[in-house]
């Protein structure tokens, strides 16, 4: 991990000399995104939030860190705002089940992949992912717009 971060500090941590042909497997508009993002901090934000939120991280996340960012998130929301977070066990970072989906990004799919999940529909996702943000929405358009 330690090398890791460091060749992604080098690559993603200085805009002025990030260049995409250093990561050629990496779309450049990705390159971009990662570039622009790497050094933000969301943290001083999070406190500032005054509606409702439901932060939701999957358990094998490859794009965020699912244990130590809802960590942070908890510290910071207020539960009597309706502001909640929760890891969904077996997902990915956009809630799929992980043993089916388990990519960075969708682009990465082979092609099979991407049939079976036309085919699997909302079961592709993973196991009360769905549920659990319909009930939040649910509950949260009760509760704000209802009183």
């Amino acid at each position: 991990m330690a090398a890791n971060l460091k060749e992604n500090n080098t690559l993603f941590g200085n805009p002025d000399t990030a260049n995409p042909s250093q990561r050629p497997t990496m779309a450049k508009a990705r390159f971009n995104f990662v570039v622009r993002n790497y050094n933000r901090d969301s943290i001083p934000y999070l406190a500032t939030m005054q509606g409702p939120v439901l932060a939701l991280w999957g358990e094998y996340d490859k794009n965020v860190d699912p244990i130590y960012n809802p960590k942070i998130y908890k510290q910071y929301l207020d539960k009597m705002k309706d502001q909640q977070t929760l890891v969904i066990k077996n997902a990915t970072h956009g809630l799929l089940n992980a043993n089916w989906f388990n990519y960075q990004l969708p682009n990465e799919w082979p092609f099979w992949k991407k049939v079976v999940f036309v085919i699997m529909g909302r079961h592709g996702y993973a196991s009360g992912a769905l549920t659990t943000i319909s009930q939040w929405i649910h509950r949260t358009v009760r509760v704000t717009y209802h009183q």
